[in-house]
């Protein structure tokens, strides 16, 4: 007789503990899709409201594979994770198609944050220099090719004498 066991899901560290358990025994496989996602589920009465946070782990491409179940759709995934801990339900599948290391997932979810910090930081001088005038835009470019590339300062004085005719 299989033995189901409760997982506390209202506490992260013990759904993490028992994930990185699963993940020992070979239930689950070290993929940057596996997380540990919170639900919120919210009890209403007539008198008190209240939101309980409920930890479950989660599948980004819905690929568990259920012991006794149907494969639910995904709210009643959570639900049934969530509100019943019969977390020991689900389990990576052996030839996942999706599998894909954690530290390839953290470096491709690590480009795009850099780019977007990057861009925060470009964005405002950007659109100060596009306000300026524009002989000050000449000036300020000038002035870089003077800072950064001074041999080119020949060919800019040859280039401002072709264009205005002497």
């Amino acid at each position: 007789m299989e033995m189901a066991v409760q997982i506390d899901t209202g506490n992260a560290s013990a759904v993490k503990g028992w994930l990185d358990a699963q993940i020992k025994v070979k239930q689950f496989r070290p993929c940057g899709h596996l997380l540990l996602k919170s639900v919120r589920h919210r009890l209403s009465g007539s008198a008190l409201t209240s939101t309980r946070v409920m930890f479950i782990p989660e599948c980004q491409r819905r690929s568990f594979v259920w012991k006794r179940h149907s494969v639910p759709d995904l709210e009643m995934e959570r639900e049934y994770l969530a509100l019943y801990g019969a977390l020991d339900e689900i389990s990576c599948p052996k030839d996942c198609k999706f599998f894909r290391r954690r530290w390839l997932s953290r470096v491709q979810g690590f480009i795009p944050a850099s780019l977007r910090w990057l861009w925060g930081c470009v964005k405002p001088v950007s659109e100060w220099y596009a306000k300026l005038h524009g002989a000050t835009q000449v000036f300020i470019i000038v002035l870089l090719i003077l800072l950064f590339a001074p041999r080119w300062l020949p060919l800019v004085i040859q280039l401002v004498k072709a264009v205005s005719g002497k």
